[in-house]
C-alpha cells in the first residue's frame, strides 16, 4: 500500500509522527518487560519505523509549501526546504530579517494579532492569508494554517503550514473585476437579470439574480434561491396557471418563456411584470432560462390611463358635440347613453327620472347589455326612493354621486350583487341629474371592472353629466318660447351660451376654412384673443413643428368635405406647451350644402406627458436589446426581419439601415460551414427552423461578408413561436460571436499535435540509446566485480576497483543525461538513503587519483571534525555532482591542486546539518562575463575550450538542476588565470550510529538466508539472452549464487519457448530487446501453455523508460531486473523466487 504524502495536512503529518514516536516508546518499552526475542524480529520493527520516518522526511522535504516549526517567541525552529524556493530567502537571511521588513506593512498588526490568538489558543487551528516581501523585492501571497502545539512532547512548537497563492489571488482579482463589470450592467438595467433552472424532478431554483431582485419580487437572493414556491405564491390567482403552462412549455419545447403577469409585491401591492428569457439546456439535462424580468407597472398603467383618457375625452367630446345638435329632451337622454356605451365603453348605462309626487324613479333611457337587469330592480324603484338604502335612493337623497368600485363586496349592493355579478358588472356610478339645481333623475354607468372609476372618471363623468343637465336646461328654456323668431333666436342664443360656457374650446369656419368663430375656452387653451384667433390668425398660437402637417390635414378635409381630427400643440405667448385633439365636422343648410364647418379643441396634455413616458420606457428597452453581446434578429416565415439589434447587424455584415430597408437581406449572406465550405441555404439557420419547426441549438457557423478581412465563427440558437394551430408566425435567432475561442481551440490542438510528435520522437530516442549503451556497460561492471573478487595483488585490485567505480559512474551519468527530459519536464525524483559521508568523498576523489598522479595535480580532501558519520542523501545524485565539478577542474587544471572541502555551516536541534561542498582549483579560471553562461545547457565558456578538453556542456547544467531538487544552488568565485572555486550547500537529515549498527545487524542476519540457495537441489534455469558478453556474465552471476544449478541459453524469443517445452525449466531469465521474438511474447507465449503453478520469469533488460516495468509484469513476468546486473539484486532475487 502507498501513501501520497504530498496531499497530507499538517495535522495529519504531525499524527503519523507522533504516532511513529508512539509506537517506537511502546515497541522498547516491551522489549523491556517480555523475555528477549530474537534479533531479527526486533529489527523488523525497527525497520518499518525507519522507513516511515524516511517517508515523512520525504514528504517535508518534498513538500511545495512553506512548512515551518516555531517556537514561543516566534523564532523558526525548523524551516522547509521549500522555504528559500519560494520566499528567496535562506534560513541565515530569513532568521535575520525583521518582521518590518518582511510583512506587507497593511499586514503587520493582522500577523500581530493572528499570532498572540495562537499563542492564546493551543490546538486550535486557524487560517491565515498576507503578504511577504520575497527576496527579490516584489510582494507574494501566502496561505495556510497557524497550529500552536507547544504543549505537544512530540511537536513541541508552533506548526505553520503556508503555500504560494500570488497567481490564485491575481486570478481571483481578476474575476472578480470581471463580477464587477457585470454587477455594474446587472445594477443599471432596469429590470431583473436572472438564471433560473427547471431541474429534472421538475423543481425550480435560481442560479443567479441580479440586485434588482428586491426590487421586483420583494425578496432578497437568498430567500428564493431555493424556495421559488414564495415567488408563485405571489402571482395574481388569475394569472398563475397561464404561468405555470408557459413554465412547462419552456421546459419541454424550448421555446421562449415571454409573457406578461400580476405580482402582489409585499411592499409595493399589485404590480405588473414582463419576462423574456431564452432555454438553454445543460449538461446534465436541466433546462436553465436566463432573462430579464422588468416591472412595467408604470407602462401599464399608462396605457390604461391612455386608453382610458382616450375613451373619456372622446366620450365628453362626443357629448358636447350632440349637446349642441340636439334639441329634444329625449333624444338628449337617449343619445347620451348610446354615446356612454358605443365611446365610453361603458357595459351598461341607464336614466332615470324622478316623479316629484310619487317619489318614485322611472327608467327612462336603458343602453348596453342590460340583460333584464332593469326589470328586477325596478320592483325595488317601485317603491318610493326616498326609502331606498341603494345608489340611487342615496343619490337621490344627498343630491351627491355614489361610487361603488366593487359589486361583491359593497353593501350598498347587497340586494342586487349577484344579479348585476352574473351580468359582469363589477363596479357602478349613479349621478345625479340636476335642473336648475333640482335633482330631477339619475344617470347610471356600469363597468365590467373592478375598481374603474378613479378620480379622473368621477370628475369626468360629472362633467358630462353637467353637460346634459345644461342642455335640459336650454332645451326647457327653447320649448318655452312662443314664436318661430323666438324659437331661432333662442336656439342661436342657447348655442352660444353653450358654446360660452363649454368646459371644451369650439370654434367655427367658413367653407375656406377661415376662423369666424372661437369660444372663451378656445382662447384659454391657445393663448390668443378671439379676435387674434379669426381667420388664419389661430395658426400662429400652433407649433412650428405641427403647423405644416396640421393646415395639410385640415385643408384635406375641407377639400373632400370629411370629418377633422388631428392632434397638435398650441405655444401659448407664455412659452408652455398644450396638447389638443382638434375635431371638426361639416355644417350642411337644408339642402345638405356645406355652409361651414363646427368643431372642438379638447386639451390632451395628461395624456400625451403619458405616452411620451410610455415612448421613453420603449426606448430604454430597445437600448437595452442593443446593449446585448448577442445579436438577435426576428423573422417572418416569408424571411423578411421584424426586429434586429446593432449586434446582429455588426455580425451580419449589414448596418441598421440595410437591415431596415433590405427586409430579405438574408438572400445575401454569405455562411460558411465550420471546416469553412460554403453552406447550402437548405442548412441556414432560418430554413433550418422553418423546415423542421424546431429549435436550433448550439449551431457553428462561419460568416464571411465584406466589410470583415476574417471570417467570424458564430453560435447560432433559435427557436419558432407558432400560433394555435401549430403554424410558424415568428422565427427569433441569436448569434454570439465565438471567433476568439474558435481560434484559441485551433492554435490548442496544433500545439498539441506538435508537442505529441516531438515528445514520441524523444521517447523513441531515448529507449533505443538506454538499451544500446546499457548493454555494453552490463559486460563492464559485471566482469570487473567478478575481477576484483578472484585473487588480486594491492595494486590490481586497487586498479579494478578504480575500474569499477569509473564504469558505474559512467553508468550513473548516461542515466542523467537520458533523464535530462525528466528533469527538465520536474518529473525526477530523489531517492534518499543512508550513507556515510567522507567514505562517498572519499571514494569519489579515489577516482581521479590516478589522472591527478599522471598531470602532477595534487588531490585534497579536506572533511570538517564536525562532519556527521552518515546522512540521509540521494548518493547517487550527490555523487553525480561531485563527480562533474572535480572531473572539469582536473579537466581544466594543468598544475597545482585541486581541493575538495567538505564543511558543516549549521546544526539543527532537528538533527538537521547545513553541509558546504566546495570544489577548488587552481586552474584557467573563468571570465567574469561567462560565470552564467556555463550553467546554460550544451554551453561552455568558449569554442576553444570545447575543442582542447571537449564534453558536452550539460554537465553543469544536469548539477545545477540535480542540487534545485535538493533545495539548492550551484554557486562559482573565479578569477581569470588563477582558478575557480565552485561551492552548494545541501540540508541533510543527520542519521545516529545505533541506526547504522541495527542495519549492520539486519544485513548479518540476512545473509544466512540468502546462502541456503547453496544447499538447495540442482536446479534447471534457463538464460534467454542474445548478447554472447551478457550471456557469459549471466551464467558466471548464477554460478556463483546457485553453484549446483543446471543453466541453459536461448538467444531469442523461439528458443525460449522451445527450449521450455522440452526442458523441465526451474526459473527464467528474459531479455527483453530480441530479434525474431522478443521478451513480451516469449512470456505472454509460455504463460499461455502453462496449466499448474507458473514458474518464475524474472525481466532483465537494459530499457529504463516509464512504463517499461508495468509491461513486462502485463506480459506475464513476476520480476523486473535492470541491466547492468548487480549480484546483489540478482542474489535477492534469485532468493525471492528459489528458496
Amino acid at each position: 500500500m502507498s501513501i501520497n504524502f504530498s496531499e497530507l495536512s499538517h495535522e495529519k503529518l504531525v499524527e503519523v509522527a507522533k504516532n511513529q514516536a508512539e509506537l517506537l516508546d511502546r515497541l522498547q518499552k516491551k522489549e523491556a518487560q517480555k523475555k528477549p526475542v530474537t534479533t531479527l524480529f526486533k529489527n523488523k520493527k525497527v525497520s518499518k519505523l525507519e522507513k516511515s520516518e524516511k517517508r515523512f522526511r520525504a514528504l517535508v522535504e518534498n513538500n511545495e509549501g512553506i512548512i515551518t516549526v516555531l517556537n514561543k517567541d516566534f523564532k523558526t525552529i525548523f524551516r522547509s526546504v521549500s522555504s528559500a524556493r519560494i520566499t528567496g530567502y535562506s534560513d541565515e537571511e530569513f532568521n535575520a530579517i525583521q518582521k518590518e521588513d518582511y510583512f506587507h506593512p497593511d499586514y503587520l498588526n493582522y500577523v500581530a494579532v493572528l499570532f498572540q490568538a495562537v499563542l492564546d489558543n493551543p490546538g486550535q487551528l486557524y487560517p491565515a492569508l498576507f503578504q511577504i516581501k520575497h527576496k527579490k523585492g516584489h510582494y507574494i501571497w501566502l496561505e495556510g494554517v497557524l497550529n500552536n502545539k507547544l504543549n505537544d512532547k512530540y511537536v513541541a512548537g508552533i506548526l505553520a503550514n503556508f503555500r504560494d497563492v500570488t497567481e490564485k489571488m491575481a486570478f481571483n482579482r481578476a474575476l472578480q473585476k470581471e463580477r464587477d463589470i457585470f454587477a455594474k450592467i446587472a445594477a443599471t438595467s432596469p429590470g431583473l437579470i436572472y438564471s433560473m433552472a427547471q431541474n429534472l424532478d421538475g423543481s425550480l431554483s435560481y442560479l443567479y439574480a441580479s440586485e434588482a431582485i428586491s426590487e421586483i419580487y420583494g425578496f432578497t437572493f437568498e430567500q428564493i434561491k431555493n424556495h421559488t414556491n414564495k415567488v408563485m405564491e405571489c402571482i395574481h390567482p388569475e394569472d398563475v396557471t397561464e404561468i405555470n403552462q408557459k413554465i412547462t412549455n419552456t421546459k419541454t419545447k424550448l421555446v421562449p418563456l415571454k409573457g406578461v403577469y400580476r405580482y402582489f409585491h409585499p411592499t409595493k401591492g399589485l404590480v405588473w411584470h414582463e419576462v423574456n428569457s431564452l432555454p438553454v439546456v445543460a449538461p446534465d439535462g436541466t433546462v436553465v432560462c436566463h432573462g430579464i424580468i422588468t416591472d412595467i407597472t408604470e407602462r401599464i398603467r399608462a396605457e390604461q390611463k391612455i386608453i382610458k383618457s382616450n375613451r373619456l375625452y372622446l366620450f365628453i367630446s362626443q357629448i358636447n358635440q350632440m349637446i349642441v345638435r340636439t334639441t329634444q329632451e329625449e333624444t338628449l337622454f337617449k343619445e347620451a347613453c348610446k354615446i356612454a356605451v358605443e365611446y365610453g365603453k361603458f357595459k351598461m348605462v341607464w336614466i332615470g327620472l324622478l316623479d316629484p309626487e310619487s317619489n318614485k324613479i322611472t327608467p327612462t333611457v336603458v343602453a348596453g347589455e342590460d340583460l333584464g337587469y332593469i326589470e328586477i330592480i325596478q320592483q325595488k324603484l317601485a317603491n318610493p326612493v326616498l326609502e331606498s338604502r341603494g345608489p340611487v335612493g342615496t343619490v337621490i337623497r344627498s343630491n351627491k354621486y355614489v361610487v361603488c368600485n366593487d359589486i361583491a363586496k359593497d353593501k350598498i349592493m347587497q340586494p342586487w350583487s349577484q344579479e348585476a355579478l352574473a351580468r359582469g358588472y363589477h363596479s357602478l356610478m349613479c349621478l345625479p341629474i340636476k335642473k336648475f339645481g333640482k335633482t330631477i333623475g339619475v344617470f347610471n354607468f356600469y363597468s365590467s371592472e373592478k375598481l374603474f372609476f378613479d378620480l379622473e372618471e368621477i370628475n369626468l363623468l360629472q362633467e358630462a353629466t353637467q353637460d346634459v343637465a345644461f342642455a335640459l336646461e336650454i332645451i326647457e328654456k327653447d320649448q318655452k318660447s312662443k314664436k318661430a323668431e323666438a324659437a331661432i333666436y333662442q336656439s342661436e342664443k342657447r348655442y352660444y351660451t353653450l358654446t360660452e360656457a363649454s368646459p371644451v374650446g369650439i370654434f367655427r369656419s367658413d367653407t375656406l376654412g377661415n376662423t369666424t368663430y372661437v369660444n372663451p375656452r378656445w382662447t384659454q387653451i391657445s393663448g390668443l384673443t378671439q379676435q387674434q384667433a379669426l381667420g388664419t390668425g389661430w395658426l400662429h398660437a400652433v407649433h412650428k413643428e405641427d403647423k405644416r402637417l396640421l393646415l395639410k390635414n385640415w385643408k384635406k378635409a375641407i377639400a373632400n368635405h370629411e370629418n377633422f381630427s388631428f392632434e397638435f400643440r398650441f405655444i401659448r405667448p407664455d412659452n408652455t406647451i398644450t396638447w389638443v385633439m382638434g375635431q371638426a365636422i361639416a355644417e350642411k343648410n337644408a339642402h345638405k350644402e356645406v355652409v361651414g364647418y363646427i368643431g372642438t379643441v379638447t386639451e390632451i396634455t395628461k395624456r400625451k406627458i403619458t405616452e411620451q413616458a410610455l415612448q421613453r420606457s420603449e426606448e430604454r428597452y430597445r437600448g437595452l436589446l442593443n446593449n446585448l453581446d448577442a445579436g438577435i434578429v426576428a423573422y417572418k416565415p416569408d424571411y423578411s426581419i421584424i426586429m434586429s439589434n446593432l449586434k446582429a447587424s455588426e455580425l451580419l455584415g449589414f448596418d441598421v439601415q440595410e437591415m431596415i430597408i433590405n427586409k430579405k437581406c438574408v438572400n445575401y449572406w454569405e455562411f460558411l460551414n465550420d471546416d469553412g465550405t460554403v453552406m447550402a441555404k437548405e442548412n441556414f439557420p432560418i430554413n433550418q427552423i422553418l423546415g423542421h419547426a424546431k429549435p436550433l441549438k448550439n449551431f457553428i457557423i462561419r460568416i464571411n461578408h465584406s466589410k470583415e478581412l476574417q471570417n467570424k465563427w458564430v453560435l447560432v440558437n433559435g427557436f419558432p413561436i407558432l400560433d394555435e394551430k401549430g403554424k410558424i408566425v415568428e422565427v427569433v435567432i441569436s448569434f454570439i460571436d465565438i471567433t476568439l475561442k474558435r481560434q484559441m481551440e485551433i492554435e490548442i490542438n496544433k500545439s498539441k499535435e506538435i508537442a505529441e510528435s516531438a515528445n514520441k520522437a524523444k521517447t523513441d530516442f531515448l529507449a533505443n540509446m538506454s538499451h544500446e549503451i546499457r548493454t555494453p556497460l552490463n559486460g563492464i561492471i559485471g566482469f570487473t566485480h567478478l575481477l576484483k573478487k578472484s585473487k588480486l595483488d594491492a595494486d590490481q585490485s586497487k586498479y579494478m576497483a578504480t575500474v569499477h567505480e569509473s564504469a558505474k559512474s559512467l553508468m550513473q551519468i548516461v542515466n542523467d543525461v537520458l533523464d535530462f527530459s525528466k528533469i527538465e519536464s520536474g518529473k525526477l525524483e530523489l531517492h534518499l538513503e543512508r550513507v556515510h559521508l567522507s567514505q562517498l568523498c572519499s571514494q569519489v576523489m579515489a577516482l581521479f587519483q590516478h589522472e591527478a598522479n599522471t598531470k602532477n595535480i595534487v588531490l585534497e580532501l579536506a572533511l570538517s571534525n564536525e562532519l556527521p558519520k552518515q546522512v540521509l542523501v540521494d548518493v547517487m545524485r550527490l555523487k553525480q555532482v561531485l563527480v562533474n565539478l572535480l572531473s572539469n577542474a582536473l579537466k581544466l587544471t594543468d598544475s597545482g591542486t585541486i581541493k575538495l572541502d567538505v564543511s558543516v555551516i549549521k546544526r539543527s536541534k532537528n538533527k538537521r546539518c547545513t553541509i558546504m561542498f566546495s570544489v577548488q582549483d587552481t586552474g584557467i579560471g573563468i571570465q567574469k562575463n561567462n560565470t552564467q553562461k556555463i550553467f546554460d545547457s550544451f554551453v561552455q565558456e568558449d569554442n576553444s575550450t570545447s575543442r582542447k578538453f571537449g564534453g558536452t556542456g550539460l554537465g553543469l547544467t544536469i548539477s545545477n538542476q540535480l542540487l534545485a531538487l535538493m533545495g539548492s544552488v550551484l554557486s562559482v568565485e573565479s578569477e581569470y588565470g588563477q582558478g575557480s572555486n565552485f561551492f552548494f550547500t545541501i540540508q541533510l537529515q543527520v542519521e545516529s550510529s545505533n541506526n547504522s549498527k541495527s542495519s549492520s545487524k539486519k544485513i548479518k542476519k540476512a545473509v544466512p538466508k540468502a546462502a541456503l540457495l547453496k544447499t538447495l537441489g540442482p536446479k534447471n534455469i534457463l538464460i534467454v539472452e542474445d548478447n554472447k558478453i551478457n550471456m557469459l556474465l549471466a551464467k558466471k552471476l548464477l554460478k556463483r549464487i546457485l553453484p549446483n544449478a543446471t543453466i541453459y541459453e536461448a538467444v531469442d524469443g523461439n528458443e525460449a519457448v522451445d527450449k521450455f517445452k522440452q526442458l523441465a525449466i526451474d526459473i527464467i531469465f528474459m531479455d527483453i530487446q530480441m530479434p525474431n521474438k522478443n521478451g513480451y511474447q516469449a512470456a505472454t507465449e509460455i504463460r499461455a501453455m502453462q496449466k499448474e503453478i507458473p514458474i518464475p520469469i524474472i525481466a532483465i533488460t537494459a530499457g529504463i523508460l516509464a512504463g517499461e516495468k508495468e509491461k513486462c509484469f502485463q506480459s506475464g513476468m513476476n520480476d523486473y531486473l535492470p541491466k547492468p546486473i548487480n549480484i546483489s539484486d540478482l542474489k535477492k532475487i534469485t532468493t525471492k523466487w528459489m528458496y
